[in-house]
């Protein structure tokens, strides 16, 4: 179960308004590197909780897949950016987008399963992940900086390029809210896997990777899920011995979380009924068809959540009759609100553009 000496609360909150600036620009219909960075900056000095206390040191990554057949233009289907901690400089934080873009809905809901190895080649065969992470994450893995910080470098290589200021390594913890919860946990996992090699680090320092996903979907099957315990547990033959720290936030009252667990989403089906009741028809040829293809999957295939977990019951809201509004509530308004946070619109230079921060209420 959750530990306080895993993440405090104030580390968690810190990761939750990261997570959330990592979505600057969403609505942007034409976004450019250049314009993301800049709503990330913007966001990154409103928010009260973060501004001042980390600087963007990498990214954002602003990235397209190269499987996307949706037809849109868009070139942000993939946004990802690093920022370091200025009062302590060997504590940095990567945080993933959620879901902004059509071929990011694809993303999510791609659960076909291929396997593990196909992002990190080196690793057991049998551990499933949907083919939406998979995609996901090798577009990420690859992807280079189209801003200055760290421009033209991976992240993997960027990392390369830090040395500890303290002597004693640094540590980088992956976040993420949403599919960027998702990400932020099969990232830190392969992370974790290539800074274990030998010959991973050009500058020979120890690189600890840690992971603080909220309202994420599962990635990944009971086998998969296993593995990366053991990974994030220090149990692996390569002589990396130390135990990542791991969390997983989220909202008992969140459809997003309970994807793709059969029994999860059995429970989603009667869980608004009181207040915004969710159709019979999405019951019945979305909710059911779902579970009864999911419940198909041989025992150590199906989806499973990975532990340790941080939950919580956010109350549903009452001013909407409408499950889908309800749904949006539930998977954003809520984390913010659990921590007594809000999240606020931001007007970019008299742009009429809103986008997400975090600060105190």
């Amino acid at each position: 179960m959750f530990s306080e000496e895993m993440f405090s609360d104030e580390v968690i909150k810190e990761n939750l308004a990261l997570s959330f600036i990592a979505s600057s620009g969403k609505l942007l219909t034409e976004p450019t590197p250049s314009m993301i960075y800049e709503y990330a900056i913007e966001s990154l000095r409103r928010s009260k909780l973060v501004e001042g206390e980390f600087e963007i040191v990498w990214g954002p990554a602003v990235l397209k897949a190269d499987e996307d057949g949706t037809g849109e233009n868009r070139q942000d289907d993939f946004v990802i950016y690093m920022a370091k901690n200025l009062k302590n400089p060997d504590d940095y934080r990567v945080a993933i987008r959620g879901t902004v873009t059509p071929f990011d809905a694809v993303v999510d809901l791609d659960i076909d399963q291929v396997e593990w190895n196909s992002v990190y080649s080196n690793s057991p065969s049998g551990l499933k992940i949907s083919e939406g992470a998979s995609i996901a994450s090798n577009t990420i893995i690859k992807g280079q900086s189209n801003n200055l910080p760290g421009k033209d470098l991976t992240l993997f290589d960027f990392i390369n390029t830090l040395s500890s200021q303290s002597g004693k390594g640094i540590d980088v913890t992956f976040t993420g809210h949403s599919l960027g919860g998702c990400l932020a946990m099969t990232l830190a996992l392969y992370y974790k896997l290539r800074f274990s090699e030998k010959e991973s680090s050009i500058n020979k320092f120890d690189v600890k990777v840690h992971c603080c996903t909220f309202a994420a979907p599962t990635a990944g099957s009971k086998m998969f899920v296993n593995y990366a315990a053991k990974i994030f547990n220090g149990e692996i033959e390569s002589g990396d011995t130390y135990q990542s720290k791991f969390l997983r936030v989220f909202n008992t009252n969140d459809l997003v979380p309970c994807a793709w667990v059969s029994d999860e989403l059995r429970r989603f089906r009667n869980l608004y009924d009181d207040v915004s009741p969710v159709p019979e028809n999405i019951k019945k040829f979305v909710l059911d068809s779902v579970v009864s293809s999911l419940d198909e999957l041989p025992a150590g295939d199906r989806y499973t959540q990975p532990n340790p977990v941080l939950m919580f019951s956010f109350p549903l809201t009452r001013e909407t009759s409408d499950w889908k509004v309800q749904v949006g509530y539930q998977h954003g308004d809520a984390y913010p609100g659990f921590y007594n946070l809000i999240s606020k619109d931001v007007d970019l230079n008299s742009k009429n553009v809103e986008d997400i921060i975090i600060v105190v209420k």
